[in-house]
């Protein structure tokens, strides 16, 4: 499945940590981002959505 294009960016807590996900504005599209031990929370997208 090729990247959708994201329209929200959230936390979600995966077997007692915090992982990063995307989905699209259908809401039928979710991607998780991270992958890691340590916990990642607060996402954002940059306005033009380039800069990271």
């Amino acid at each position: 499945m090729p990247f959708p294009e994201v329209a929200y960016l959230f936390s979600r807590r995966v077997e007692d940590n915090y992982e990063i996900y995307a989905i699209d504005a259908s809401l039928q599209h979710e991607i998780r981002l991270t992958r890691q031990a340590a916990r990642d929370v607060y996402p954002s997208l940059s306005p033009d959505r380039h800069r990271q």
